[in-house]
């Protein structure tokens, strides 16, 4: 609910980054680990989603929301911008489903929760989200995002050298060919 509360809020000013231009901007940060026959295809998606003027907080995981006065408030809003709600759900998709592939414990180390949790936690928000045919149809879409996103975090971290860093790097890459078939 408070996921679809803040998105619920719509701004009449131009003040706010789109989420599609950032997301352009990252993928054509991206060129030298995502291959450009499938850079293009993510920017044509990209460039064909409608602006969309919602809010978009960007990174709405559970330590980025505090309680004061017995109201959530959020925190961290260097990712805030407008768009479309697959945008903020792609980076919910990070935290509780790809942050913990192929590194047990993720989880635990940084939201202080079982992996198991995690992907509980994913689970109900995307089924809470959309409706099980809207589901279907926008995960391909989240997955493209939230992959896009995975790569920034992991190419401008030191973990591009690491081996879980190539790991992800070449598993996130896999995915998006498939994706975009």
């Amino acid at each position: 609910n408070m996921i679809k509360s803040v998105q619920g809020v719509q701004t009449d000013s131009d003040d706010f980054p789109s989420a599609v231009k950032t997301f352009i901007k990252n993928l054509d940060a991206l060129s030298d680990v995502i291959p450009d026959d499938v850079s293009s295809k993510i920017k044509d998606m990209l460039i064909k989603m409608p602006e969309d003027k919602h809010i978009i907080h960007g990174d709405l995981q559970m330590k980025n929301v505090m309680i004061a006065d017995e109201e959530p408030m959020l925190i961290d809003m260097e990712t805030f911008c407008m768009g479309q709600p697959v945008f903020e759900l792609s980076g919910l998709y990070v935290t509780y489903q790809l942050f913990r592939e192929n590194d047990p414990g993720n989880s635990m180390d940084f939201l202080g929760i079982p992996d198991e949790s995690a992907g509980m936690i994913w689970d109900i928000i995307i089924s809470r989200y959309y409706s099980n045919e809207e589901r279907d149809s926008k995960m391909r879409e989240i997955s493209i995002l939230g992959l896009l996103r995975f790569l920034r975090i992991i190419v401008g971290s030191s973990l591009r050298d690491s081996e879980l860093g190539k790991w992800r790097i070449s598993n996130s890459r896999k995915r998006l060919e498939q994706l975009l078939v």
